[in-house]
C-alpha cells in the first residue's frame, strides 16, 4: 500500500473517531442507496423472467408470431401491438401488462385498482384499448378475417374477485385460446392477412417499446 493511501485511511478513520455521527449517517445513506438499487434489480430481474415466460407461451400456442410491432392506423399514425399471433382459428392481438400486487376489475368498469402492500393504484381498464387495436387491425384486412384480443397479465398480480372476460393470466392463455388451435391447418383466406400485416409491421426495439409495467 502506497504512503498517499495509507495517509488517506489514516485521515478517514479519524474523521470517523471524531465525528461518528457523520459517519453513521453517511453509512445509513449508502446502505439505503444499495438497498434501492437491489430492489431495482430485482424487479428488472422478474420483470425480464415474466417476458420470456410470456413469449415461450405465445411461441406454443401460435403457428407464427410477431412481437412489439406498430401497423398504420388512420386515425392515430401507428398502433402499437405487444404480440400479433396467426394460430388456425385467426388473428389475436396481446397486449401484456406486468402489474404486481392485488388487482381488481371489470369489463364495465373504467378504472381498475391494484393493490400493493398497503398502497392502492388506480390504471385504467385495459379492454377498451385492446379491443381498439383489434378494430385497427380488422380494417387494414378482409372482414372475412377473424380477428380477436386478449389483454394478458403476468403472474406477477393475481385477481381478488375473479379475472374479468377477454383477460387472461399467463399461466392461463394457453388453455383460453385452444378453440383457436382446434385446427391444425391455418386457412388460406387467413395466411394471406398474416403475410399482409407483416408487410406493413414496423419492429421496434425494446428501447422503443412503451413501458406497460405498472407499480
Amino acid at each position: 500500500m502506497s504512503q498517499e493511501s495509507q495517509t488517506f485511511i489514516a485521515l478517514i478513520e479519524n474523521f470517523a473517531m471524531q465525528h461518528p455521527e457523520w459517519w453513521l449517517a453517511g453509512g445509513a445513506t449508502i446502505i439505503v442507496l444499495l438497498l434501492v438499487l437491489l430492489s431495482s434489480v430485482q424487479r428488472h430481474l422478474r420483470a425480464t423472467a415474466e417476458q420470456r415466460k410470456i413469449k415461450r407461451v405465445v411461441m406454443k400456442t401460435a403457428v407464427q408470431f410477431m412481437p412489439n410491432i406498430e401497423l398504420p392506423d388512420e386515425v392515430a399514425g401507428a398502433v402499437h401491438v405487444d404480440y400479433l399471433m396467426l394460430t388456425p382459428g385467426g388473428i389475436i392481438v396481446i397486449d401484456v401488462l406486468n402489474c404486481r400486487g392485488i388487482l381488481f376489475g371489470g369489463e364495465k368498469i373504467d378504472m381498475w385498482s391494484q393493490l400493493v402492500g398497503r398502497k392502492s393504484y388506480k390504471f385504467e381498464n385495459p379492454l377498451p384499448h385492446n379491443q381498439s387495436r383489434v378494430q385497427t387491425i380488422k380494417f387494414l384486412l378482409d372482414p372475412k378475417v377473424p380477428v380477436a384480443g386478449r389483454v394478458v397479465f403476468s403472474s406477477a398480480g393475481t385477481f381478488a374477485k375473479g379475472v374479468p372476460e377477454g383477460v387472461s393470466m399467463i399461466d392461463t392463455l394457453q388453455h383460453d385460446l385452444a378453440h383457436f388451435t382446434v385446427n391444425s391447418e391455418v386457412p388460406q383466406l387467413v395466411k394471406d392477412a398474416w403475410e399482409k400485416l407483416r408487410a406493413r409491421a414496423t419492429f421496434l426495439t425494446p428501447v422503443k417499446a412503451r413501458d406497460k409495467d405498472l407499480f
